[in-house]
């Protein structure tokens, strides 16, 4: 009864493939649009309106909905495929609750329910959605629809906007993967105008935020653009190891800087002042919270939005941290092995701009918590999504053409 019944399954999810892929591109436009929202402050002025709640509750819907996709038109190989799904999915679920945010739940179901999805269309769909959402929230912080947070750097002088986000570095993140999904649809093949716009569009996102650190990211994304055959040589060059040692000591090196913390050391202070102080939050999350298996509420108070009398700060920004620490050590070790997976089918398939994509978020999440939010990271999709428009024949023809 339950072979016939996934071989019902099967055919069924081969003969609607088609509507399978609009009705994930549906609800993950939609979950894109929320998970935005979720993140600016749109709603700040309507205060009898429950937008947190709303939002909330309206992501959680859409990733059920999600998961009507992976039941229905998945296609499996055998068994063990559903059977790892679910086994994920239960111990990403239990580190959720326990951390009492879901974002990587949401992802998880996201990331299945890609398989076999043109990623192409998945990276115009993100560049569609959360581009046409920025620019909107953009002309509104400007013409005082939604409120534009002012901040400035520790006791600088220096005005930084937040044009409508949470946050000034919540913006500047934003500009940095939205610029990056436009580079990896082009596959870093980039004619001379857009070489300069992504170079003004890094010199105003300094201006306006001054955050050094997303501008520095926008830096290296321009050049490994201009030098696109240089580095998929050195990518070749170093192989699968090479960038999995490459990025675990980029990943290490944030959780020893961080746990090695001690501010009367000039050396660390100053590291610490060029990462706006993350050292010195990773160390009091490192020092004050134990690892856990799967999970645990820490609750966190960010300069985000505005506040009526001074707060005490205190926030984890690195992804790598805030997941071992909040989602526990079982969710962190998966979170490691999608990393390298992702890394070495990439590199297998020759699908070269997505080398790179994953090397620049691994980098970004170092220094900030938006690993998980797919509003602003939808590279890991690519993971079981259908790659073929950036393998290495049609990628580094685009890019010598």
């Amino acid at each position: 009864m339950f072979t016939q019944l996934m071989d019902y399954r099967e055919r069924f999810a081969e003969r609607y493939q088609r509507a399978g892929e609009v009705f994930y591109l549906t609800v993950l436009g939609m979950y894109l649009l929320i998970h935005f929202l979720y993140g600016s402050l749109w709603f700040w002025k309507y205060p009898s309106f429950n937008s947190s709640a709303f939002l909330y509750d309206a992501q959680q819907v859409l990733a059920v909905i999600g998961l009507v996709k992976i039941v229905l038109f998945n296609r499996f190989v055998d068994w063990k495929e559903p059977a790892l799904f679910m086994t994920t999915l239960l111990v990403v679920l239990v580190g959720c609750r326990y951390a009492k945010q879901n974002y990587f739940i949401y992802y998880t179901i996201f990331l299945y329910g890609a398989k076999g999805i043109d990623f192409k269309r998945i990276i115009k769909l993100f560049i569609g959605v959360v581009g046409s959402a920025l620019m909107i929230t953009i002309i509104g912080a400007l013409i005082g629809l939604v409120p534009n947070a002012t901040v400035t750097h520790g006791l600088g002088t220096n005005l930084r906007f937040s044009m409508g986000m949470v946050y000034t570095t919540d913006f500047a993140a934003r500009i940095f993967y939205l610029c990056m999904a436009y580079v990896l649809l082009r596959r870093f093949k980039l004619l001379l105008p857009e070489k300069l716009s992504l170079i003004a569009i890094m010199v105003w996102v300094y201006i306006v935020t001054d955050a050094r650190l997303d501008t520095l990211l926008l830096l290296l994304l321009i050049m490994c653009a201009i030098f696109y055959g240089y580095v998929v040589k050195l990518i070749n060059k170093i192989g699968n190891v090479g960038l999995i040692v490459l990025e675990a000591f980029g990943i290490g090196s944030i959780f020893a800087l961080s746990w090695f913390f001690n501010p009367q050391n000039k050396l660390m202070a100053m590291c610490d002042h060029l990462l706006s102080g993350r050292l010195m939050e990773g160390h009091i999350a490192l020092t004050k919270y134990h690892v856990v298996a799967f999970g645990q509420h820490i609750i966190e108070q960010g300069n985000g939005g505005f506040h009526p009398h001074i707060v005490h700060y205190f926030f984890i920004d690195s992804s790598y941290i805030a997941a071992l620490l909040k989602n526990g050590g079982v969710a962190f070790i998966l979170l490691i092995i999608l990393i390298a997976y992702a890394t070495i089918h990439f590199n297998n398939q020759h699908a070269y701009p997505l080398v790179i994509a994953v090397l620049l978020v691994v980098l970004s999440s170092i220094i900030d918590q938006h690993l998980s939010g797919l509003s602003f990271d939808v590279i890991f999709l690519a993971t079981l999504a259908n790659i073929s428009f950036f393998t290495k024949h049609d990628a580094l023809k685009a890019w010598r053409n």
